[in-house]
């Protein structure tokens, strides 16, 4: 518990994606960039060497 609290002091949780400081309630990605990173709505076109592919995100601006 002690621990914990002296590490989270040392090394705050940041955003992954733009780096700034996450609320107590924000776990990886800040409010911001949930708002704004590129989601991907539709299907992903199929690459041969696959069967099936999952993608989050576009890869583009801060996801690249």
């Amino acid at each position: 518990m002690i621990l914990s609290y002296f590490l989270e002091l040392l090394y705050p949780a940041k955003c992954v994606f733009c780096g700034s400081l996450l609320a107590k309630e924000e776990t990886e990605i800040c409010s911001l960039c949930r708002k704004e990173l590129p989601y991907c709505e539709k299907k992903v076109k199929q690459v041969s060497f696959s069967r099936s592919t999952t993608a989050v995100f576009y890869y583009e601006n801060q996801v690249r």
